[in-house]
């Protein structure tokens, strides 16, 4: 595999954790445990994808969020639904969520471990 061949798998690495997330990071650390790939530059390229498209994400909703939801009256009664949940019980909804989002990744990649 040549120089561009390795860019253009890394670039899509980077994208595809932009977009996705957790399913490419495990699925490329995996490689890199095969030898496909180089194991620093996955956990860089994962780094800088994550805090990128927080980044990305975060910053736009934070200024432009409210006069988003005003004009989409169905989103804003939804995001008050969940506002008034969060509000009750942050932490235990948090927790619940990171929960299910680790462990529907775990079962959909338990067989590549056997």
């Amino acid at each position: 595999m040549g120089v561009m061949g390795l860019f253009f798998i890394y670039a899509g690495i980077l994208m595809g954790i932009v977009l996705e997330g957790e399913m490419i990071m495990l699925s490329s650390v995996i490689a890199a445990h095969r030898g496909f790939l180089n194991l620093w530059m996955v956990m860089g390229i994962g780094f800088s994808g994550t805090l990128g498209s927080d980044w990305f994400y975060f910053y736009p909703g934070r200024k432009k969020g409210k006069i988003w939801l005003l004009n989409k009256q169905k989103l804003k009664r939804k995001s008050e639904k969940v506002t008034q949940r969060l509000q009750k019980l942050p932490c235990q909804c948090h927790i619940e969520s990171s929960l299910f989002v680790w462990l529907k990744n775990l079962c959909s990649c338990h067989h590549w471990g056997q």
